[in-house]
């Protein structure tokens, strides 16, 4: 687990380049139990560099199944790990953007809930057993939703619903929306992921509801470019 210097700047090794990492305020890397098991989790097309989040939820969370309403990683491709991509941060961004968009998002974050149909199925069990209701929709492509010269974003929402068996009162209509970034630096091609709870769950990629998970992954973004500047060209 990587440590951070005074001012909480981490920095991570990415195919043998130093790329420095501080979550933004509010959020907080995670332990080292939870980033364990986020790393017995994680697919083999990526690498893990850091976890964060939620600054509450990361003194509480200490595996990747407890509640975490706001959560984050920095990955990259494990095919691209030691890829110099070059420092044009823009043309890398319009390549992504422009290729990134034919593949399913939501397809793919289907097939992840497939594969741990039992432990969701488990939690629909148990909120029966305490007199509630849970309802996990398929999850929704939500397209490009942020393309500038930093990053190109693409996102899915996950829609839950919960309430009461006895009375629909207490309904609740919950997104949790995931956003995934990609980004170039320090020559590398690296994916900023965030995720946090919306409620109501946004219908559609127009959604003004959007609006505060668009704010914290720019933010995010603009850190980490700050934190990686460009080095130009070698005289």
């Amino acid at each position: 687990m990587p440590v951070a210097d005074s001012h909480g700047v981490m920095t991570l090794d990415v195919g043998g380049m130093p790329v420095k990492f501080q979550p933004i305020d509010g959020w907080c890397p995670a332990s080292r139990d939870l980033t364990r098991s986020v790393l017995r989790e994680a697919q083999e097309e990526i690498k893990v560099l850091v976890v964060f989040g939620g600054c509450k939820e990361m003194r509480t969370a200490h595996d990747i199944d407890d509640p975490i309403p706001n959560f984050g990683m920095l990955a990259v491709p494990t095919e691209m790990w030691s890829t110099d991509i070059g420092n044009d941060r823009a043309a890398f961004v319009d390549l992504i953007a422009e290729n990134l968009g034919a593949i399913d998002l939501a397809a793919a974050m289907k097939e992840e809930m497939d594969s741990r149909r039992a432990q969701i199925q488990s939690r629909i069990d148990a909120a029966k057993r305490a007199g509630m209701t849970l309802q996990v929709d398929d999850p929704i492509d939500l397209g490009l939703l942020v393309h500038d010269d930093d990053a190109a974003c693409f996102g899915v929402n996950l829609r839950v619903v919960t309430g009461l068996a006895s009375s629909d009162a207490y309904t609740k209509d919950i997104g949790i929306v995931t956003l995934f970034c990609a980004t170039e630096l320090q020559g590398r091609a690296v994916i900023c992921m965030m995720q946090t709870q919306l409620e109501p769950s946004p219908r559609s990629s127009r959604s003004r509801s959007l609006e505060p998970v668009l704010k914290l992954v720019r933010s995010q973004v603009k850190r980490l470019i700050e934190l990686n500047p460009d080095q130009g060209l070698a005289i």
